[in-house]
């Protein structure tokens, strides 16, 4: 456990902000611009590893809104390199990067990053835009070289491909998407798609293991496609009558996956009052084949909290150690049954061990939770107002996890926060942070914004700037 939330957690008073490091701001010129522009647009980032990945984009003629000659992009830092270079993941065009059978990037989507900073990502040509932003293929990227010359795209999987199950790809949701692995050890992408026939599928892309020369772009690799669910798999008891009607379907609905599991949200589309409605977080297990939830609305009780039951749900995150143990965590809104409280927020997390199996859920933060260094003396203010984008890394001694989540007071006033257990919080940053002289505006995290390294965040300045920022490597 690191040595300086140990102190945070056990501290009384004003909790120290964790120093920042600047990714990239409103100054910063896009790399390999030809008019070395600044960045006037970020996206907020993502991490895996020691790596951070945005899009951004730069250039843009004041007021232009569109088919603006702006320079945009993914682009990625290794926090862990003593280079300070931004790398560039992918550029679109004009004067951009091509895709691998050599037609203009036109578009590109969000990207999902693996912990060794290979970046998969949607990506569209000029002859595609007109049929729609659904339109392309799922790119990959290796880890982005300091050189533009050794940069390169393989393709996982493209708009009419075949699609298991004798159809073809009809369009992608570019923002539903996750990737674990490694070019060495394999790497997986999970997404969902439409198909010709009209079904809405989750599906695995998987790139075998690389080795040496083999690891370079086109050299070897063969992806094998596999149908994970669809419109036609009948949700898990008790409602196997019902099948999948919503599935993962856009970035507030993302998902995540490690291993042998893909933790995704999902629903049957039941109306809102209808007793059987469903919607919530479930949990596929590669091994069995088999889809159980993890928390559903109408369905699953709110532990400790009499006569309350989940109704609503944002994002989700898991981890999975080597040795098969696993910690599962969800944004989730709860209801108490005689409609008299108000509803109330909160992060819950399911631990799961690889010898004794399913653990219980735990209420980890939530509308009931003092916000660590909130200036407000009483309640409701000094107390979070919404909390979610839950990005989670679980210790190989298969108990302790490290949980960051975004959080606002009841003001609106945002932050980023750390739990190591059941609101035992402590603060990343937050709109009060005294190096940044109280200049925050806003603040935003992406799924994930924390995989075990460094937490990766966008903050809004009272002056303008926007940027992206990192903390240090986090380690138990």
């Amino acid at each position: 456990m690191l040595a300086s939330l140990t102190l945070l957690a056990a501290a009384t008073g004003t909790l120290a902000k964790e120093p920042l490091t600047l990714i990239a701001d409103n100054t910063t010129v896009v790399p390999s611009d030809p008019k070395s522009a600044p960045f006037d647009f970020f996206s907020a980032p993502k991490a895996a590893g020691n790596w951070v990945a945005f899009y951004g984009a730069g250039g843009a003629q004041p007021g232009c809104r569109f088919n603006c000659d702006t320079t945009n992009g993914v682009f990625a830092k290794d926090m862990s390199s003593d280079d300070s270079k931004l790398r560039v993941v992918v550029r679109s065009s004009p004067g951009g990067d091509a895709m691998p059978d050599g037609s203009p990037i036109n578009q590109t989507g969000e990207v999902a990053l693996a912990s060794d900073g290979s970046a998969v990502f949607f990506a569209a040509s000029t002859a595609d835009v007109a049929a729609g932003f659904g339109t392309g293929s799922f790119l990959l990227a290796l880890a982005p070289s300091s050189s533009d010359a050794d940069r390169a795209f393989e393709t996982v999987v493209a708009v009419g491909d075949a699609a298991p199950g004798d159809t073809k790809f009809r369009t992608f949701d570019a923002g539903s998407l996750s990737v674990s692995g490694t070019a060495a050890d394999g790497i997986h992408l999970v997404f969902t798609a439409t198909t010709d026939a009209g079904a809405m599928g989750l599906f695995c892309a998987t790139r075998p293991a690389q080795t040496g020369s083999s690891q370079k772009l086109g050299q070897g690799a063969s992806w094998t496609l596999a149908k994970i669910l669809d419109n036609s798999t009948a949700m898990p008891a008790p409602d196997t009558h019902t099948t999948f009607k919503e599935i993962a379907e856009d970035e507030s609905s993302p998902i995540s996956h490690k291993g042998d599991y893909v933790l995704f949200f999902g629903g049957n589309m039941k109306g809102m009052m209808d007793p059987s409605n469903r919607d919530g977080v479930y949990l596929w297990s590669k091994k069995t084949g088999d889809v159980s939830y993890v928390a559903s609305s109408n369905h699953t009780a709110v532990p400790a909290w009499d006569g309350w039951s989940f109704n609503g749900f944002g994002n989700a995150a898991m981890d999975v150690n080597k040795n098969g143990d696993k910690v599962l965590c969800f944004m989730a809104e709860a209801a108490e049954a005689s409609g008299m409280d108000d509803a109330r927020v909160g992060i819950w997390c399911r631990l799961d061990s690889a010898a004794n199996g399913e653990g219980p859920l735990r209420y980890m933060v939530g509308s009931t939770s003092v916000i660590p260094d909130s200036p407000e003396p009483t309640s409701p203010h000094n107390l979070f107002q919404y909390v979610d984008y839950p990005a989670v890394s679980l210790n190989e001694d298969g108990i302790t996890f490290m949980l960051v989540f975004q959080g606002n007071d009841g003001l609106g006033r945002r932050g980023v926060y750390r739990a190591l257990a059941p609101e035992q919080l402590t603060t990343v940053t937050d709109w009060q942070d005294p190096v940044l002289k109280e200049a925050i505006f806003n603040i935003q995290l992406n799924v994930p914004a924390f995989g075990g390294g460094p937490v990766a965040l966008w903050l809004g300045m009272k002056d303008g700037n926007e940027g992206i920022f990192s903390t240090a490597a986090a380690t138990f």
